[in-house]
């Protein structure tokens, strides 16, 4: 999991800057690691954010999530 070593300066709706950490995690499937792996980065970053951005190939479906 990667954490960019900056943040970056966002604005509310109101209009309000506010700092955005952006956090990079690596995608399901990772060759060197387990399934176990794989979940626990995921629920991490769900975790760790307020706002996540979940980057699928195709439709996202029941086994996806």
């Amino acid at each position: 999991m990667w954490i960019w070593g900056k943040a970056v300066k966002g604005y509310t709706s109101e209009n309000e800057m506010i700092n955005v950490l952006i956090i990079d995690s690596e995608g399901y499937g990772a060759l060197d690691e387990d399934t176990n792996h794989d979940t626990r980065v995921f629920a991490l970053g769900i975790l760790l954010s307020s706002c996540f951005l979940y980057n699928s190939v195709g439709n996202i479906d029941e086994n996806a999530i």
